[in-house]
């Protein structure tokens, strides 16, 4: 049952919002956090232990405590108790739903009552809403403000890939054990080869730490998106060169808006609260983020389309747009974007960059 499940708990008639994260590797265990519907700043922190599936019926234990440090931008420090209490969990599994009774003796309100969360989770592409070949795309592109456009752009290899963070890929889901386990170490490295120190509780230090080992290859909690369709599209078809059946996609989002209107606003990710919130790349880490207008996606939400979705079924409005390129498009679209300076040696600076540009450029 790992994953992530999101639902309520209500406790004598008192509604709290309830997020599970549970990691691939420790399906046995996981991560409860609550907030209060009625006052947000009361959260609720623990740990849930020995948990046993046994056809559609689940128990376990559970650990109440303060959250393990403290979260940036947090001024109250969370209105939670200060003490360690146990308890246990006991009820069903149905498919994608879980229902289970949370019992805590000596626990405060949001401690005890019913729990009902869901897991959405799916590897499924999802549809595009528009097909365009490489004019129309142009075309499209044109049509948007040249300044202070809202929208950033994303582009992927595969249209059937959907929008999901390279952590998240990995099966993991439990971020306080990302903070508490991988980030100190990954600190420690990144710190020995820059040169610089970085500190996980300040709110800058943390999101460019991650930001650096985005562009090294290790798994974390952003997604790369750009303020131009052109160098997104680029990213889509830079390996789609050869003729073929297939797409790949661009992605367009217009985050400030569904940030206003879901109340998903920048702060720790390790919060109760799910969040997906824009930064921008700093230069010093990193010589890519200029060339690429480059703009940086922090989730801890793993489905991403399906919360977006959510939010646009409420609001009536559309945030996210998603635009198939057929990849027999691939070749020529390349050469053009070529010709308006966007190469794998202007996006890379540096040898790399340089020798695969030109590899592009004269082998095909």
């Amino acid at each position: 049952m790992w994953g992530q499940w999101t639902g309520q708990l209500i406790d004598a008639g008192h509604q709290w919002h309830a997020v599970l994260n549970i990691d691939r590797d420790r399906p046995n265990s996981g991560r409860l956090l609550l907030f209060s519907l009625k006052e947000a700043t009361h959260w609720r922190h623990a740990t849930l232990k020995n948990v046993s599936v046994t056809g559609s019926s689940v128990t376990g234990s559970v650990e109440f405590s303060p959250y393990p440090f403290d979260l940036p931008h947090d001024e109250q420090q969370q209105s939670e108790p200060k003490e360690v209490f146990a308890g246990v969990v006991c009820g069903t599994i149905d498919g994608n739903e879980l229902r289970v009774t949370l019992r805590t003796p000596k626990g405060p309100p949001g401690t005890n009552g019913e729990i009902v969360i869901g897991c959405v989770e799916t590897d499924a592409p999802s549809v595009a809403d528009h097909t365009f070949g490489w004019s129309e795309f142009k075309e499209w592109g044109s049509s948007l403000p040249l300044e202070n456009c809202p929208l950033i752009f994303r582009g992927q290899e595969k249209a059937t890939y959907r929008l999901k963070t390279s952590l998240h890929r990995t099966g993991r889901r439990d971020l306080i054990r990302y903070r508490q386990e991988d980030l100190p170490v990954l600190a420690g490295y990144v710190s020995g080869v820059t040169g610089r120190a970085y500190r996980l509780n300040d709110f800058h230090d943390y999101n460019n730490l991650l930001s650096v080992a985005q562009h090294h290859g290790y798994p974390t909690l952003l997604l790369d998106w750009t303020e131009s369709p052109y160098i997104a599209a680029y990213f889509g078809f830079r390996a789609l060169v050869s003729v073929g059946n297939g797409a790949c996609r661009v992605y367009a989002l217009n985050i400030d808006e569904l940030q206003c209107d879901s109340g998903a606003g920048s702060g720790a990710l390790e919060t109760p609260f799910l969040s997906l919130y824009p930064v921008r790349a700093a230069a010093r880490d990193h010589n890519r983020a200029l060339p690429q207008q480059s703009v940086f996606l922090l989730s801890n939400v793993v489905e991403i389309e399906v919360f977006v979705t959510k939010v646009e079924e409420q609001t009536h409005k559309r945030y996210l747009t998603k635009i198939d390129l057929p990849k027999v498009s691939a070749k020529g679209a390349l050469a053009e974007l070529r010709m308006m300076g966007i190469t794998e040696a202007s996006l890379f600076p540096g040898l790399d960059g340089i020798c695969k540009g030109l590899r592009d450029r004269f082998f095909g």
